[in-house]
């Protein structure tokens, strides 16, 4: 099952493939993602995404925790883009669609009261997809966001970075699909490296 299409995107590749410590670069603006180093750090390790705009201008967008023992939480930057909100559970920020346990699928609101939805499309060759929260026959035949994996040649070497494709329409809304992104990749990731291990 290939990727569905994302009208007229823009293309965020990251660098290196990691969900805690990279570069995700677009034309007009980067987020720069920074976790802690274990050895270095007591206590629960905070992940900060940061905007960087083209002029070097940066701001705190989102910081997340994914603790071992306890529950993960996020706090994000205000709607008024003046400070980041309070610390919140990571559940009560992305539900789960429909409230099944076992979904795959995580809700989330924007600006001005948008609802999203990420998705995990496909067994294998999976990829992590973006659409509204709503009738999917409504949607139409595109996305909003695709995150592709690298691409790898038969000697395993890397062809093609993984990249996050997202639609222009949503990008008033970019910062928290950004760190709604890291979340759920993170999640995904979490759970095919538990599936392999137990394979």
């Amino acid at each position: 099952m290939s990727p569905p299409q994302v009208a007229n995107s823009l293309a965020f590749y990251l660098s290196p493939n990691s969900v805690r410590n990279t570069i995700i670069t677009g034309s007009d603006v980067s987020y720069e993602i920074a976790t802690p180093k274990e050895i270095f750090h007591s206590g629960d390790r905070v992940t900060t995404i940061t905007r960087v705009e083209r002029n070097g201008e940066k701001r705190v967008v989102g910081e997340y925790v994914w603790p071992a023992l306890k529950k993960s939480r996020v706090r994000v930057l205000l709607a008024d883009g003046d400070a980041l909100g309070a610390w919140v559970p990571t559940n009560d920020f992305l539900l789960r669609r429909g409230g099944i346990l076992l979904s795959t699928s995580r809700s989330f609101s924007g600006a001005n009261g948008v609802q999203y939805k990420w998705s995990i499309k496909g067994f294998v060759g999976q990829h992590l997809t973006l659409t509204y929260d709503s009738n999917e026959s409504a949607q139409g035949p595109y996305a909003l966001a695709v995150f592709h994996l690298p691409r790898r040649n038969i000697g395993l070497q890397e062809v093609r970075g993984a990249y996050l494709e997202v639609s222009p329409t949503v990008q008033s809304d970019l910062d928290v699909i950004i760190v709604t992104f890291l979340l759920v990749e993170r999640e995904r990731r979490d759970r095919e490296r538990g599936a392999n291990a137990a394979a």
